[in-house]
């Protein structure tokens, strides 16, 4: 700009218009940068424009300044327009998974889950997995007796004590209606015989949930568990609900471990894995 050479100042000028275009457009994820980026391209040239002896060169500095504050405020426009973006696709793909009721995972939730630790169970992954299947006892007579909204509030109530007796690892998903399954993440035999005993617990304690009395219901859970060279993961889901069974049978309100043994029909039951995949139809 000080050279006083017509096609040098007019290269200088193309260079920071395109640069500062460019950088503006195609870097909206990084906008500090992006616009550090700019003023290291566009200053030294305002600066230099208002520094030449050239006749017009200090109208091209003000028009440079103006024309990166524009371009700075497209891209955090830009910028406010993508995190919007990213964060309306992360809420749908919450959504798409999260039962809306309880805000638990939800049945495709769980059936994805369940082809993930199908692949790893075929692939030689080590490590046991568990699986408790819940049930609430006396949840349509509170349904019946109070309405339907009564039972949304205390299902939502009964998904809050789950999340709060399991682990932090430990998965809670709402398949649908008053079923529960856990999913516990290295748990063996004990460690689902214990957290199901803390659900129990926990479901006993009456809940409030705007009615003139507390609402007292309970649970029964049943429980199985998939290790490498035995159950898979899906027959274990599959003989955690007839665990399930067997402690509806008992008298409701306990826990029940089923050991599940794989029999040679296994294969063509409704839960079983399918072309070494889980079929869309769960237990139940």
């Amino acid at each position: 700009m000080n050279s006083g050479q017509a096609a040098v100042m007019v290269l200088a000028a193309l260079n920071v218009a395109g640069m500062v275009g460019v950088t503006a457009t195609r870097n909206c994820a990084t906008p500090r940068y992006a616009t550090l980026a700019m003023l290291l391209v566009a200053m030294p040239f305002a600066f230099g424009a208002n520094a030449s002896s050239v006749y017009g060169m200090m109208a091209v500095g003000i028009i440079t300044a103006m024309l990166l504050a524009g371009m700075i405020s497209m891209l955090m426009q830009n910028n406010k327009l993508l995190v919007r973006t990213y964060l309306a696709e992360r809420r749908a793909q919450k959504l798409a998974v999260t039962d809306s009721l309880s805000g638990l995972r939800n049945r495709k939730s769980l059936q994805d889950t369940m082809r993930s630790l199908s692949k790893t169970w075929r692939s030689g992954g080590r490590g046991a997995v568990s699986f408790l299947y819940l049930d609430l006892d006396g949840f349509k007579a509170v349904n019946d007796e109070h309405g339907h909204i009564a039972g949304d509030l205390l299902l939502a109530a009964v998904a809050r004590r789950l999340s709060a007796s399991v682990r932090d690892s430990d998965p809670v998903y709402r398949p649908g209606g008053d079923e529960f399954v856990v999913i516990l993440p290295g748990g063996d035999e004990t460690v689902g015989e214990t957290l199901a005993g803390r659900i129990i617990t926990a479901c006993t304690e009456p809940f409030e949930i705007g009615l003139q009395n507390p609402v007292k219901i309970g649970v029964s859970v049943g429980g199985a568990t998939s290790v490498q060279g035995g159950l898979a993961p899906i027959e274990a889901l599959a003989a955690a609900d007839k665990g399930l069974y067997a402690a509806k049978r008992a008298g409701k309100g306990v826990y029940r471990h089923h050991p599940g043994r794989p029999t040679p029909d296994a294969a063509s039951s409704p839960s079983a894995v399918r072309d070494g995949e889980p079929t869309e139809g769960l237990p139940r």
